[in-house]
């Protein structure tokens, strides 16, 4: 029984010098994760959860299952054309055309619904990118960018398309579920959907005025009637959907017929769009894209996050 456990340990300890012989711990499969290549991207965008997965780039181990190297990495607030060459594995040919961008958005946060990156197209890049299919890795996790609705609407179930940046454009990525069910492009109307759901960050209040509005739709009339009502839309705010109208002493309403039917049919993001998709300025260089995770996908104190293209290939790296 003694000579059978001295050789089975004398082949346990051949194995292991066979091991260390031909890499060892510095194999790339020693350090893979549980999937030699991440699923598909499923429907408007996935996350997934790697245990103990990591990803090395450099020489230096930083926190758990990282190899960031000792320089030039993207650290919060700096820019991405400090990243060293050498700390990229495989690296994408759209280096330098989209980086991360710390602001806005914040990794940190413990919640999905807050927690966000941001990436940037540059202006001088030559077209649009297409960053559907792209994934945010990190050592525990990752995200796959989905399908997005460049315009839209309420109360439907929205189409979705390829998600493309223009040059100059940036995407806010959550790693959330959408408040509307789907990611999309800012508009001139976007903030109206802020009044209901909570974007994080907020949604830009750039919506036309109501009393802009209103003097658009009425023209040139000036009877009572109408000044009653620009009266009250010049207490409304941008991207404001009226909910109560003013009264009079007497209870009956304050305001025409006409002038709560304007507002019902036009301070609303469906009526702003229909109002205004036709606008020159009416889209904007940002697209709201979440990742439908339910639990947060970064660490809160320390993480380092690459955003790799369709092929698997480094865009850039975020540490933080």
């Amino acid at each position: 029984m003694r000579h059978d456990a001295f050789f089975f340990l004398g082949v346990l300890l051949f194995i292991f010098l066979i091991w260390v012989a031909t890499g060892g711990p510095s194999r790339p499969i020693s350090w893979a994760g549980p999937f030699l290549n991440p699923p598909a991207p499923l429907g408007n965008g996935q996350a997934y959860f790697l245990s103990g997965a990591g990803f090395h780039v450099g020489s230096s181990t930083v926190g758990a299952g990282f190899n960031i190297g000792g320089l030039g990495v993207h650290l919060s607030g700096g820019s991405s054309n400090s990243v060293d060459p050498a700390f990229f594995t495989n690296p994408s040919p759209y280096r330098g055309e989209v980086t991360f961008n710390t602001s806005p958005g914040d990794p940190e946060e413990s919640l999905a619904a807050l927690e966000s990156v941001t990436i940037e197209v540059s202006r001088d890049a030559p077209a649009s990118i297409n960053i559907t299919g792209w994934k945010l890795v990190s050592s525990a996790s990752y995200g796959t960018i989905g399908s997005g609705t460049a315009v839209p609407r309420n109360g439907v179930v929205n189409s979705t398309a390829p998600i493309s940046l223009n040059p100059g454009d940036t995407a806010v990525i959550t790693s959330g579920r959408s408040p509307i069910g789907v990611s999309f492009r800012e508009n001139e109307c976007t903030g109206y959907l802020d009044e209901y759901q909570a974007f994080h960050p907020s949604l830009r209040t750039s919506c036309p005025s109501a009393e802009n509005e209103y003097e658009d739709y009425v023209g040139n009339d000036d009877s009572d009637a109408i000044d009653d009502c620009e009266s009250f839309l010049g207490s409304v705010y941008r991207c404001e959907i009226v909910t109560r109208f003013p009264k009079d002493e007497d209870g009956s309403n304050e305001l025409s017929n006409s002038c709560r039917a304007f507002v019902t049919d036009h301070l609303t993001y469906n009526g702003c769009v229909d109002d205004h998709r036709n606008d020159r300025d009416f889209a904007g260089d940002t697209w709201r894209i979440f990742l439908g995770s339910a639990p947060q996908l970064w660490n809160d104190r320390h993480d380092t996050i690459k955003l790799l293209d369709a092929q698997g290939r480094t865009v850039d790296v975020l540490a933080y």
